[in-house]
């Protein structure tokens, strides 16, 4: 909309401008790349963005230049005589991004997050109440088949002995086929023979043995409706089965690593979902990176380094910050949004370094900084944790306004 405005597109009446389509497409793009998180806060924040870019364009670029707004021109700010090469600012933002990912510490836990989901917690209370055992906690299996599922619990009772389960009376064929082996491989046949040999010095008859150690079994094979009937706790769930087991408090946190063991604990499933997205989210971050790297060499060309500070110097600033406090998923999650927001600013600045330019970068700063930045007074930490990646990204972008030197730059905005 700034761009428009103070290249004065509305008073002449042209919808089209390639540096502001490039810079919608590459944004949405990238918050199109976001929104594959399954995290409910960021999904929402990304398709919001995304809706209201879509229209937030249309209205600018075709409705607006019908109404035609005039250009009111002032003096916004007169550049200071500090002026930082940018192949400076290029440099040392490297350096301190080197440096600060060295120290980033990672944070999972629920309460940085100010959460607080009573519908989960009222079912995690009903757990609690109905599971409850002496030391034990109780956590669920869940199993792609019956074999399988009972083929978990023994593991779990390897690991811990004292573990209890409905399923401890089943075997799994695994476990049969070891059981098997080892008789075959036992003295039973020997013992027999001796016993034949014996026989004839007694009173029994001469056949009286011969039926002996012979047995004949078939691999255990179980149903989901006999299994229901022989009061197994099992519960089929689209296509897994799941059932649980009451395990030891001192190996509970050994069990939890096993991928087929959940936690009936709120706490504990909400923060290993959370690493999860946070694996996710920096995955979908990096491509929709290197998606706008990609963009913005081909579009700046010999203005590279120029356009590409628009995404270092942010980066730079915010990760230094990050160095020193736990870092959350929301707090990543930002970054990318930052970095998705400063493409437009760097196609902008890299094409036209007008003072038109700088104004409409200017000012649409400060309307990102009342749509995120203003966060950072919130009280609430997961809203404070964008808040606070927000400012920094946008003081980034305007020290780079200010103090960046470039080729044909204005000296007064």
């Amino acid at each position: 909309m700034f761009h428009h405005y103070f290249h004065k597109n509305y008073e002449r009446k042209s919808a089209f401008n390639k540096e502001v389509f490039l810079g919608f497409f590459t944004t949405f793009s990238a918050f199109f790349i976001l929104s594959f998180c399954n995290f409910l806060l960021i999904e929402q924040i990304t398709r919001f963005a995304m809706v209201s870019l879509l229209i937030s364009y249309v209205i600018f670029a075709f409705i607006y230049p019908k109404i035609s707004f005039r250009q009111k021109d002032f003096n916004l700010y007169t550049q200071n005589k500090i002026s930082i090469k940018k192949f400076y600012f290029f440099v040392m933002s490297i350096l301190v991004l080197f440096f600060s990912l060295q120290n980033i510490n990672l944070d999972f836990d629920i309460k940085s997050l100010d959460y607080n989901n009573k519908k989960l917690k009222e079912k995690e209370e009903f757990f609690k109440h109905n599971f409850n055992k002496n030391k034990q906690k109780t956590v669920l299996i869940k199993a792609s088949n019956i074999n399988e599922l009972i083929l978990f619990n023994e593991r779990i009772k390897e690991l811990d002995s004292l573990a209890s389960s409905s399923l401890d009376k089943l075997l799994s064929k695994e476990k049969f086929e070891k059981t098997y082996n080892d008789l075959e491989k036992s003295q039973l046949k020997i013992i027999k023979s001796s016993l034949e040999k014996e026989i004839i010095n007694t009173s029994f008859k001469k056949d009286s043995f011969i039926n002996a150690y012979d047995y004949e079994v078939s691999e255990p094979s179980y149903s989901y409706e006999e299994l229901k009937e022989f009061g197994i706790a099992i519960k089929k769930y689209k296509n897994e089965y799941i059932s649980y087991i009451n395990v030891s408090e001192n190996k509970y946190e050994r069990v939890l690593k096993e991928d087929f063991i959940y936690s009936l604990s709120l706490k504990t499933l909400f923060e290993k979902n959370l690493q999860k997205e946070l694996e996710k989210i920096i995955i979908l971050g990096l491509s929709s990176l290197i998606f706008i790297t990609l963009i913005i060499i081909f579009i700046t060309k010999n203005k590279m380094i120029q356009a590409l500070n628009f995404l270092i110097f942010p980066s730079a600033l915010i990760f230094l910050y990050l160095s020193f406090i736990p870092v959350n998923i929301l707090h990543i999650f930002m970054f990318f949004i930052i970095l998705s927001i400063s493409i437009d600013y760097a196609i902008y600045s890299s094409k036209d370094n007008s003072k038109q330019t700088n104004k409409a970068i200017i000012f649409s700063a400060i309307s990102s900084f009342a749509g995120f930045g203003v966060l950072i007074f919130s009280d609430i930490n997961s809203l404070f944790s964008i808040g606070s990646v927000a400012t920094l990204g946008i003081l980034a972008i305007l020290i780079l306004i200010f103090f960046q030197k470039v080729d044909n730059a204005s000296k007064s905005l």
